[in-house]
């Protein structure tokens, strides 16, 4: 697979060199998703779960100047490409969006331009992160919950220390109540956002 892929990026890239459009294009390549393999009893995305193997994603961005970083450490959300190729084509980006513009990232001009990022399962699972923390929120009777082809169930919210435990193995719920909280306070604002920001 990652040679078909680096066959036919190669490829793209060539043709864009030939028609003369690689010196004024911003290239950006992504993926939709990582790819478990057993790291919580499954194999590819057959649960909607946003542990760090699904929820932490390949982005790459060439932005033609050539004077941005070569490597930025900081909470992106996917649908921040959206902002990103808007802000370096010079329009506004609609009011309801919640996509972060990376731009200043890529400059250097910033660290970080945001403090946490969410994962979304509709009508699955939340999770997010923060700080070196992740909390994972399983809706009522989903498939996030329990599942007929899996003998793996959630009983409810899991938060892990993302430094200590960067597998998200050690479940810190129940010993961590008042940062789980906080958490999942977060988490809801940021899906509140979501819906006030569809309606207005």
């Amino acid at each position: 697979m990652i040679r078909f892929v680096d066959a036919w990026v190669g490829y793209f890239m060539d043709e864009v060199k030939r028609l003369g459009m690689f010196e004024n294009t911003m290239i950006v390549v992504l993926t939709d998703h990582g790819e478990p393999f057993g790291d919580h009893g499954i194999v590819r995305k057959v649960r909607p779960w946003g542990y760090e193997e699904l929820a932490r994603t390949f982005l790459m961005i060439r932005e033609p100047s050539g004077s941005g970083v070569s490597r930025v450490d900081s909470y992106t959300q996917q649908t921040d490409v959206t902002a990103t190729i808007l802000d370096w084509l010079g329009i506004d980006r609609p009011a309801h969006m919640t996509s972060e513009s990376l731009m200043p990232l890529i400059r250097g001009v910033e660290e970080k331009i945001r403090d946490q990022a969410v994962c979304c399962h509709y009508n699955e699972s939340i999770s997010i992160r923060h700080d070196e923390w992740s909390y994972h929120w399983f809706v009522e009777n989903s498939r996030a919950r329990v599942s007929e082809r899996s003998a793996i169930t959630k009983a409810g919210p899991e938060l892990y220390n993302l430094r200590e435990d960067p597998r998200e193995q050690n479940d810190l719920a129940s010993q961590e109540p008042e940062r789980a909280s906080d958490l999942d306070r977060r988490m809801r604002e940021f899906t509140q956002l979501l819906v006030d920001r569809e309606r207005a």
